[in-house]
């Protein structure tokens, strides 16, 4: 989608340019826009609009909703989407392909920038705040999913590791119920296989206090 690409461009620039980003995001909430977004235009609209702090209520409430609709249907152990889920791209000799499918990497990043636009403030209404938890619920799922079943050359070190770590932090941020998400017991030790000590002994930390958030 040129649309994001755009607002990552001008976002990679640093400048400003909020009559764009404002018609960006109408354009992005118009459903049969959302239904074509792959899993890379949510990214990079995403990176977008939280690193350069632009709030649109009804851009980041589709967001969550667009990205529960893939991640929710998508078989993490296949690269692609499935084109009757998502329609594929055409190239110029008539022949498709697929988009690539989300990476727990993609999450990573998706969720730190609902954390930086701070999703689920109280004055934010409360179906939005609902529907980021959702998608939070699915990212989470999904991970849990790709650790299972994804192949190695659609997962990083530590990846699932860096994904919860942010989740721990958006747990402790208070404004989204999200730590009954995070994972314990073998749940936890899948988490941390192929995740660098440091960062494993980080999350392990993270989730101490979280889970004091949780349940006060």
């Amino acid at each position: 989608c040129a649309l994001g690409t755009m607002v990552w461009n001008f976002s990679k620039c640093g400048i400003r340019h909020d009559r764009y980003f404002e018609l960006t995001a109408a354009e992005c909430v118009r459903p049969n826009r959302l239904r074509s977004l792959a899993p890379r235009n949510f990214q990079n609209t995403m990176i977008a609009y939280s690193r350069m702090m632009h709030w649109h209520e009804k851009y980041v409430d589709a967001m969550a909703r667009g990205i529960v609709r893939l991640l929710d249907a998508h078989d993490p152990r296949y690269p692609k989407t499935d084109k009757h889920v998502l329609f594929s791209y055409t190239c110029k000799d008539g022949s498709e392909v697929p988009a690539d499918a989300f990476r727990i990497t993609s999450l990573t990043v998706i969720l730190k920038a609902f954390q930086a636009l701070r999703t689920g403030a109280p004055d934010h209404p409360v179906q939005l705040r609902r529907n980021a938890e959702r998608c939070c619920a699915s990212m989470a799922r999904y991970t849990r999913r790709s650790v299972q079943s994804s192949p190695k050359f659609m997962r990083e070190d530590g990846d699932a590791c860096d994904f919860f770590t942010v989740l721990c932090r958006v747990t402790l941020d208070e404004r989204l119920d999200v730590g009954h998400l995070l994972p314990q017991g073998s749940d936890l030790d899948a988490v941390l296989v192929s995740a660098p000590e440091a960062k494993a002994a980080q999350l392990q930390r993270l989730m101490q206090s979280a889970r004091q958030v949780s349940s006060g």
